[in-house]
């Protein structure tokens, strides 16, 4: 027991621990280097295997003993527990330690691992960098540059146009892209577009012979060659063949067949054959109402042909107002038929016969509704005899300009009275009344010394007087020149 408690002298605890170390490694060829949780368990353990030869000593002793023995070694000074501590931790920085090749290779496995990880961990976030801030660049070319601006619109793309002409591609068209399909591109970067502004319409393109072509023909013309200014327009033809050229119209009068440009307008007429229309139009009844209410359902059906109004009186109706109409009732006609109506004039004015009426009643009791005047008539005929009227029975007058009948009546022959005595100046009327009668009488006048010495200008001699004489006749006459010497 004291050999046992003699190591913890000093000296003897420095040389026992330097001996233990020494043969520890002479005895191993290589020291395994523990994990930390196993060199715990390992202490643990060398601990309870101490503890336990403590007490398998025969001699059993207890604490007295072991304070008298140390007492009694003189060569071993007293040292305090802090001053063991601070030895040992001296001796432990001079130990060597040495390292296992595994445990090397597991720590430079697991840097590895870490390593890797870093690394993938800032290639993943590179990537999603890359692609958070990229957009995958589409194929434009053919499309419309709308549709280009709604996409660099949604990814912050702006564009570097350039537009040229085109006779392959419309306007608005993309013709080229800078950047080629499928490359990713920075948003926000500006890429370039050729955009295509159609064809140049300067460009001088030469009508062809168009009156030799069909319809199709015509159109495939236009197409090819980007005429975008030139109509094709149908119409409906009797004389010209279905699909074939009618006529062409240039807008500028300057512009020539031969000069054309593709800015210049023009319209090329094309037949669409006899038009056909089938009777499905049923025709209301119109008597009595306006041509106004006509002519709106002519508009209203779209007829393409006129219709035809005659004028005709009647007693009841209004001018203006349908009498009758050719086409019956609920008849089924077609747009292109022509229909007849009768529109009123108003009411009707008829010249009576007025042989049926004397002269006598004439004069006693005109009559109404025409505006009738009594001419007395020379004639051979005896007086109050009607001779004629100036616009035949039952004439209509309404609406005319001369509305005026003149009736004539006979009043005998003409007849010459008193001549003798009357005076020059009174001559000119009294025969102008046998003319305004239809009585043809002349007269002549001569100069003669009175025999009577009558006053100058009185008629003093007649060849005719005093008597009838024929429709047509002629009288002399003598008048007093006034000298009676």
């Amino acid at each position: 027991m004291s050999d046992f408690l003699k190591k913890f002298s000093q000296e003897n605890y420095e040389q026992t621990t330097q001996k233990e170390k020494l043969d520890a490694h002479a005895s191993q060829t290589k020291t395994v280097q523990l994990e930390p949780e196993q060199l715990v368990d390992d202490t643990l353990q060398q601990s309870q295997e101490t503890e336990s030869l403590i007490n398998d000593t025969d001699a059993p002793m207890n604490e007295a003993d072991v304070l008298v023995d140390l007492e009694g070694e003189d060569e071993a000074p007293t040292k305090s527990l802090d001053e063991y501590k601070r030895e040992d931790a001296n001796e432990s920085k001079d130990e060597e330690v040495e390292i296992d090749d595994g445990y090397k290779a597991r720590k430079r496995k697991q840097y590895l691992f870490i390593g890797a990880g870093v690394t993938v961990a800032l290639i993943i976030g590179f990537i999603l960098f890359h692609f958070m801030t990229t957009v995958k660049y589409p194929n434009f070319v053919g499309k419309p540059v709308t549709e280009f601006q709604q996409w660099a619109k949604g990814n912050s793309i702006k564009a570097e146009v350039t537009e040229e002409y085109s006779l392959v591609d419309d306007t608005g068209v993309i013709m080229k892209q800078a950047t080629s399909e499928g490359k990713r591109v920075k948003k926000g970067s500006t890429q370039g577009l050729v955009v295509s502004k159609g064809a140049d319409p300067q460009q001088v393109v030469p009508l062809p012979d168009v009156a030799s072509m069909n319809e199709t023909e015509i159109n495939k013309w236009v197409k090819d060659n980007k005429m975008e200014n030139i109509k094709v327009v149908q119409e409906y033809s009797t004389d010209v063949e279905k699909g074939k050229f009618i006529r062409h119209e240039i807008r500028d009068k300057d512009v020539t067949p031969e000069t054309l440009k593709r800015k210049d307008t023009v319209t090329i007429f094309v037949s669409k054959g006899a038009e056909v229309f089938s009777k499905d139009i049923k025709v209301p009844d119109f008597k009595g109402k306006t041509k106004a209410d006509v002519e709106a359902w002519h508009k209203e059906k779209k007829f393409v042909s006129d219709f035809v109004y005659e004028e005709g009186y009647d007693d009841k109706l209004e001018v203006g107002m349908i009498i009758s109409q050719g086409t019956a009732v609920d008849t089924q006609v077609s747009k292109d038929e022509s229909l007849t109506f009768v529109v009123s004039k108003g009411k009707a004015i008829y010249v009576p016969d007025f042989s049926q009426i004397s002269m006598g009643e004439f004069k006693d009791n005109p009559p109404t509704g025409v505006n009738a005047t009594l001419k007395e008539w020379y004639s051979g005929y005896t007086y109050g005899t009607f001779l004629e009227q100036s616009i035949a029975p039952g004439t209509n007058i309404a609406g005319t300009q001369d509305t005026s009948v003149k009736v004539y009546y006979s009043i005998g022959k003409p007849y010459v009275g008193e001549l003798i005595g009357m005076k020059e100046n009174e001559l000119a009327a009294y025969f102008y009344a046998f003319r305004d009668r239809g009585a043809n009488i002349s007269y002549s006048v001569s100069y003669v010394k009175p025999g009577g010495c009558e006053p100058k200008g009185t008629v003093v001699g007649a060849s005719k007087y005093s008597q009838y004489v024929a429709m047509e006749d002629h009288v002399s006459l003598t008048v007093s020149n006034g000298n009676c010497n």
